[in-house]
């Protein structure tokens, strides 16, 4: 119930985790230790703004980042407009990252490049789209 206190020594340095190929499947963490050094996905699509052609049913939205070298996935936030600041965490092993029912509103997302070792890239910054039909 985090009724204690704790104290734990830190060794002098820290070392990074191994770099390896990941297992099959690939299991995605959604990245918890940043790397610095690694900036985040250039978004490509949808647009900040952009008025995108609704599918039937609103049931997907596919977001698109430019490929960051060495990552072996991309995680996305999304959240639906009216739904602030509720969010829902996506992932993929390429550079599309499909968003199953986004609402008919559309959003704003945000995403990261997913590293080996369980580190992310830095987060890109928020982008909001609407559905036309």
């Amino acid at each position: 119930y985090g009724r204690g206190i704790w104290r734990i020594l830190i060794p002098g340095e820290l070392k990074p985790a191994p770099v390896g190929s990941p297992p099959e499947p690939l299991k995605f963490a959604m990245g918890l230790r940043l790397d610095p050094s690694v900036s985040a996905p250039i978004q490509l699509t949808p647009g900040d703004g952009a008025a995108v052609q609704a599918a039937a049913h609103f049931d997907s939205v596919i977001l698109t980042v430019q490929e960051v070298q060495g990552a072996i996935g991309y995680g996305a936030e999304y959240s639906p407009r009216g739904a602030e600041p509720f969010t829902n965490g996506w992932s993929s092993p390429t550079a599309q990252i499909r968003v199953d029912s986004p609402g008919r509103d559309g959003g704003k997302w945000r995403v990261w490049a997913i590293l080996p070792g369980g580190y992310r890239s830095a987060l890109s910054p928020w982008r909001s789209f609407t559905f036309r039909t």
